[in-house]
């Protein structure tokens, strides 16, 4: 592994930085909770590990801030969670919404989005129609 993957690796692999139970609002890697997410969060890494027990474990990673969040299904419940996360950014905070969002939407599917470009540059995703739910898109 190379070195900048394992200074990655190793921390999300690494019980540390503070921990709390959390429910998960939807199921993390369903393709339209992902769709929106690399929309909203383009910077933000989004992928799954698997430890030395074969649990796996979702992780957020800002390759500029060097935040992470690492969610790992505890077993105790259906969609709980524990969140460990370090970093200046709280990437689970940021996410956590989104995915409130999109699941309280009916889990809406990439076809049901639009885009909205103004004149000044600023993209604007919608959903269903503009005026709409919406987000405005990092520039």
């Amino acid at each position: 592994m190379g070195t900048t993957a394992g200074r990655l690796v190793q921390p999300l692999l690494t019980w540390s930085g503070e921990t709390r139970e959390i429910t998960l609002p939807a199921v993390l890697d369903a393709p339209g909770a992902q769709f929106l997410a690399s929309l909203l969060h383009p910077a933000v890494n989004d992928f799954a590990l698997v430890d030395d027990e074969g649990q796996q474990i979702r992780c957020l990673f800002d390759p500029v801030s060097s935040s992470w969040a690492r969610i790992t299904m505890t077993g105790t419940g259906i969609m709980t969670a524990r969140l460990d996360h370090g970093g200046p950014r709280d990437l689970w905070a940021e996410r956590e919404p989104l995915l409130t969002q999109w699941r309280d939407a009916g889990r809406p599917g990439h076809e049901r989005y639009g885009l909205t470009v103004s004149p000044e540059g600023v993209h604007t995703l919608w959903l269903d129609e503009p005026d709409g739910m919406s987000w405005r898109l990092p520039g």
